[in-house]
């Protein structure tokens, strides 16, 4: 009961004024809803009116996507348009996810140079449901981000997003595709200098699956 009692406190249209409520918090609250019901029937009422607000406002949110991804279709320049989106978002996990969007996008039109500098300015720092999320959804673009700029043959820029990237693994990873790429360019001094690099990045830390990856990635 007392789980129940939190979980209707939780979702109270009031705690998401800041910032929208999370799909999972809703997800969380119908399934309980029977058991609410049934063993605090006098909370029922109101849990169920959470659950109507936080589906008017998913559906909400759903729209506004729906539409952005109609108007980013006939835009001339998507990734500006995002980003001034983002500028005016309502929350600050909007503004975010609108950042990381507009990142992708510029990444996927090969505009480098502007993808990096949208990815500076994510905010980490801001509250979500899932912690460190922000940092890896970065951390995902900018591994693609490398394996594009060796594919075009910016090696440079591809060392330049590598050394954003706060995994340890996942910068290990990235600073593997840079070593193989300047072996086959025959530039072994760059290689080893990614190699010892690489390396202080795989040795720190607790022994685990991550770590131990790390170092097969290294061997082979």
């Amino acid at each position: 009961n007392r789980f129940l009692t939190t979980v209707v406190a939780r979702t109270q249209p009031a705690n998401f004024v800041a910032e929208p409520a999370p799909q999972v918090a809703h997800d969380l609250l119908t399934k309980v809803l029977p058991f609410i019901q049934q063993s605090t029937p006098e909370l029922y009422d109101q849990a169920l009116n959470h659950s109507f607000a936080m589906r008017a406002s998913l559906n909400e949110s759903q729209s506004a996507s729906d539409t952005r991804i109609k108007r980013l279709k006939e835009s001339v320049n998507p990734v500006a348009d995002l980003k001034s989106e983002a500028e005016s978002a309502k929350t600050k996990s909007e503004r975010n996810e609108l950042l990381l969007q507009a990142a992708q996008l510029a990444l996927e039109k090969k505009k480098f140079d502007l993808c990096l500098d949208i990815l500076g300015e994510v905010d980490i720092n801001v509250a979500a449901a899932d912690p460190g999320s922000w940092q890896r959804s970065i951390d995902q673009i900018l591994r693609n981000f490398v394996r594009a700029c060796l594919t075009g043959k910016f090696a440079d820029l591809a060392e330049k997003g590598a050394a954003r990237i706060a995994s340890s693994l996942s910068k290990v990873e990235a600073l593997n595709l840079l070593m193989r790429y300047h072996t086959k360019a025959n530039d072994k001094e760059a290689a080893q200098r990614l190699l010892l690099e690489a390396l202080k990045f795989a040795g720190p830390g607790p022994d685990n699956s991550d770590k131990a990856k790390a170092f097969f990635l290294l061997r082979v």
